[in-house]
């Protein structure tokens, strides 16, 4: 609820998280609050019991022994200051003990920190590097941990076309990136074409890409200009290590657009003002309903529709990655689009914005209803299998 109508129960110790939440220890009531910056304040540790445990498992489950201390790391992970303990809390809310052996006294230093004594710790800060500093208040220290962490690695096969499985990419185009560890964080690019995002880097065949998102499991980047074509070296640097992989850079990588893995993405022109978005000015492509979580209309004949991809080849004029851009650039190869296996020309095939393709047509009649599959061909190459647009 409101964190202005909230009792707090003797709060010790403060932190603020990179989204600009709050923690908030309370000693009394043995737990950890966080206030969101719309003013909404939860428990994210404690059950509101002050036990002596450094049990594992739930974080709003377990008993804390008057916490004092908090901070919060760039990965979201809050840790504690409990008793003889230093615990964390990771941000899908499990709680575990990181440092502290459960006994009072000052040892350890050099070895691992669960196998540590710590005496009354108090104050907590963490740095960029995920390293916890501890105020050891009986001890008169101020003692380090430095957090195992793991590499980055990229899953075989993991770079791709957004939305595709192929290993072949364009440059210019917006990429995916599976593995694990690729981030610290969870972190959105503001639309700045960043090269460095939540303390993870991307180069492919050398040069820099463009993240727009960064997570432990999949990066999002536009792939730089490079006028090379064949196998070329992608690499992932983080601050715990780097990853490489390899990719096919070609000079197409045609893929559409997905809401879901299955349907593409696009809208329906309303010219009458009766869509359910911008304004009424037009209608996501989908099953008519909400199946995918948010309002969708099929399309049917007659309707003006758009649609969705990315790494459909060269246009005129040429769009440079890294750069945003609002215009229309046509491609240079022909495109042909197949709705149900009827042959479609669109009114505008090209870029509508950096690294955005956009097919403008009409749907024809006699395909629907239903899901009706969609392909695309341009420059000798084939889009994804396997996709629909619902008709």
């Amino acid at each position: 609820g409101p964190a202005t109508k909230a009792y707090v129960g003797y709060p010790t110790g403060v932190a603020v998280d990179a989204a600009g939440d709050l923690y908030i220890t309370e000693q009394l009531n043995c737990r950890v609050r966080k206030v969101t910056t719309d003013g909404t304040i939860s428990t994210v540790a404690g059950n509101g019991n002050c036990g002596y445990t450094n049990a594992d498992g739930s974080a709003t489950g377990v008993a804390l022994y008057y916490p004092k201390g908090v901070t919060v790391d760039i990965g979201g992970n809050v840790y504690v200051a409990a008793s003889m303990w230093i615990r964390k809390v990771t941000p899908d809310g499990i709680i575990s003990s990181i440092a502290g052996n459960g006994y009072l006294g000052y040892s350890g230093d050099g070895g691992p920190a669960t196998d540590a004594t710590l005496n009354n710790p108090t104050l907590l800060a963490a740095d960029s590097a995920g390293r916890i500093y501890i105020a050891d208040t009986f001890n008169n220290a101020v003692r380090m941990l430095t957090p195992a962490t793991a590499a980055p690695s990229i899953s075989a096969g993991g770079v791709v076309p957004a939305s595709s499985t192929v290993n072949t990419i364009q440059a210019g185009q917006w990429v995916s990136i599976y593995g694990s560890n690729l981030a610290g964080t969870t972190a959105n690019w503001t639309g700045n074409f960043p090269t460095t995002l939540g303390g993870t880097s991307v180069t492919i065949d050398g040069k820099p890409a463009y993240l727009s998102y960064v997570s432990p499991t999949q990066i999002n980047v536009q792939a730089p200009d490079n006028a090379a074509t064949g196998t070329v070296q992608v690499a992932v640097m983080t601050p715990t290590g780097t990853a490489t992989s390899t990719v096919t850079l070609a000079r197409v990588a045609p893929a559409f657009l997905l809401l879901d893995g299955r349907h593409v993405a696009g809208l329906i022109l309303r010219s009458n003002g009766s869509g359910a978005y911008g304004g009424g000015t037009y209608d996501i492509i989908g099953p008519t309903g909400n199946s995918l979580g948010y309002p969708t209309v099929a399309a049917k004949a007659g309707d003006v529709i758009e649609l969705f991809a990315t790494g459909f080849g060269p246009t005129n004029p040429t769009v440079h990655a890294g750069q945003a851009f609002a215009g229309v650039a046509w491609t240079v190869d022909p495109v042909t689009l197949q709705l149900g296996g009827v042959s479609v020309t669109p009114s505008f095939a090209g870029i509508s914005g950096s690294g955005l393709y956009q097919f403008n047509l009409t749907i024809p009649a006699g395909l629907g209803p239903g899901d009706v599959s969609l392909a695309a061909t341009v420059g000798g190459a084939q889009s994804q299998t396997g996709i629909v647009i619902s008709l």
